[in-house]
């Protein structure tokens, strides 16, 4: 159904707060000649002084009412999936608003749907139940493997010897104390500054963001024809060329791209949960790559031969697979956030959980936790099958080095797809609480039709992410191995900062990138809910893109 369409079915109008009546949207007024109202529309803001960062530039376009969703119930609004009220709610009664909220109850009669743009028919609100639940034995399988293994490499005599240092040089790490406080600083000023470009000038900083990603292209040509390299000179030529069209072509899609970054700021700054979320992720892979690293180094020195190789990719397997999974737990709590807030908030709604980010996080480690163990198993393996790849590149037989090129140039391509397939049909785990193959097969039927806005939104969306994190490790880098050179340690400052400093700023700048891709989702799959829920924000969404 497309989002002008006018429904068939008048929404009940009951109300759970007793006579008060929800707040109705705005509606704009039909004018069959296509022609602009003389006066200005009313301004109404359903979030009172907040305006979610990003100041409504544009008139809506679509002239005829926008659709009203089909309502559950006796609730006056649409509740959102993963949610189910019990029959005996009482939305009044605060235990029971906040069992509705939080997904307690007895399941509704299915026939009973909310219309959307793909979803029309499809059953909601049914009970979260645990989804691919045997891959989330194989992940703990997995972590049993692995201790197995590193006992048994530990447990192993080796003739390792320890090679003693120069305890004089112990002084010199005194740099640490001038570069941690100087770099969180330092991370924690950007990622304001960055944000706060992204909540006021969003546009523009898409805008240059994409410029800047296309003159480092070109400058990288250029170094590439003048040094001789003539062949990787050409691919930057044809990638600059593309990116160049693309931008030309897409330039006007900025706006919606900017909207929804704006808008996604402002709701982390409103549940800053979200970015605390990010930082214990960090903490745990930190955790994880000291464990795994200790394995690797053990298994190195105490096996050789065929055993050492076959040992090392099972270790380098396993390295992708927990990355994975804590990097995709993370998407999939922020996409649940942003979902809540979506079906949730506005003067409309039923109203937010007191804590709407645990909330998420729990979905995300119980009943969606074996759909994020499958598609990170996928791309692992094709990761997996990229590191045996590179070592056939390092082989010496020629024939065998040509085989290891064009299967890591293939694996690169499919891994890159994978990955940005997967990041959508998470937002749907997030979302629906489906399995994950349900959740491709709805992410595959949003690309039937949306693929080309879903292509040139996360474009524009990573594109500015990634040059955010370049400068920041450029300044890091740069301003870490000044603070070093009174201390002789230049090289290792410069590391040290750039290494500290990206933790802390690419875990900002994902959490906004997840929240972003959630905004986009959701709106494209029900903007009946956004035009019910928040209408000035559904009239801004429907002037920047449209829904056909």
């Amino acid at each position: 159904m497309g989002i002008e369409d006018n429904p068939s079915q008048q929404p009940n109008t009951g109300s759970p707060y007793g006579q008060q009546q929800p707040l109705q949207p705005q509606q704009p007024q039909y004018n069959p000649y296509g022609q602009q109202q003389q006066h200005p529309p009313q301004q109404y803001n359903p979030y009172g002084q907040q305006n979610y960062g990003y100041e409504p530039q544009y008139q809506p376009t679509y002239q005829q009412q926008p659709p009203q969703p089909q309502y559950y119930g006796q609730t006056s609004m649409p509740l959102p999936p993963q949610q189910h009220p019990h029959p005996q709610a009482d939305l009044n009664k605060p235990n029971d608003r906040e069992s509705l909220i939080g997904g307690g109850g007895i399941p509704p009669n299915n026939n009973q749907t909310m219309v959307g743009s793909y979803n029309e028919g499809e059953a909601k609100f049914t009970p979260p139940k645990y989804q691919d639940i045997w891959f989330t034995i194989l992940f703990a399988l997995n972590f049993v493997l692995l201790i197995v293994v590193s006992a048994s490499a530990f447990a192993k005599d080796s003739y390792y010897v320890d090679y003693s240092y120069d305890d004089t040089s112990s002084g010199s790490f005194g740099f640490l104390f001038a570069i941690l406080p100087f770099t969180i600083v330092f991370s924690l000023f950007y990622i304001w500054a960055w944000l706060k470009l992204a909540a006021n000038h969003a546009e523009s900083l898409i805008k240059y963001s994409f410029i800047g990603a296309i003159g480092m292209i070109v400058g990288y040509c250029i170094y590439f024809f003048v040094t001789g390299f003539i062949y990787l000179g050409i691919i930057f030529a044809v990638m600059a060329f593309f990116i160049i069209l693309f931008y030309i072509s897409c330039r006007g899609r900025i706006a919606f791209t900017a909207t929804l970054l704006s808008n996604a700021v402002a709701i982390i700054k409103e549940y800053p949960s979200a970015i605390r979320a990010g930082y214990i992720s960090v903490f745990i892979n930190f955790i994880w790559f000291i464990i795994w690293g200790s394995a690797f180094v053990r298994v190195n020195i105490v096996y050789t031969g065929a055993i050492q190789t076959c040992i090392n990719v099972y270790l380098v397997f396993t390295l992708y697979w927990v990355f994975h999974v804590i990097k995709n737990t993370l998407h999939t709590t922020v996409s649940g956030l942003l979902a809540t807030w979506y079906f949730c908030s506005g003067p409309n709604g039923v109203g937010m959980p007191h804590n709407p980010t645990l909330g998420s996080a729990r979905r995300a480690l119980t009943t969606s936790f074996g759909s994020i163990c499958l598609g990170s198993l996928i791309i692992s393996v094709i990761e997996t099958l990229r590191y045996l790849s590179q070592m056939m590149i390092n082989n010496r037989n020629v024939f065998v080095k040509i085989i290891g090129y064009i299967l890591n140039f293939i694996l690169s391509i499919l891994s890159s797809i994978v990955q940005f397939f997967n990041t959508y049909a998470f937002t749907h785990v997030a979302i629906y609480g489906k399995s994950f193959c349900d959740s491709a097969k709805s992410t595959f039927t949003m690309f039937e039709t949306r693929l080309g806005s879903t292509i040139i939104n996360d474009n524009f969306v990573g594109t500015t992410i990634a040059i955010g994190g370049l400068v920041a490790s450029l300044l890091l880098s740069i301003l870490g191995a000044l603070i070093s050179i009174p201390f002789g340690m230049s090289p290792y400052g410069g590391a040290l900062a750039l290494f500290i400093g990206y933790l802390v700023i690419i875990t900002n700048l994902e959490v906004v990138y997840s929240s972003t891709i959630s905004l986009f989702v959701c709106f494209v799959m029900e903007p009946q809910v956004l035009a019910q829920t928040k209408p000035q924000l559904y009239q801004l969404y429907s002037s920047t893109y449209h829904l056909r």
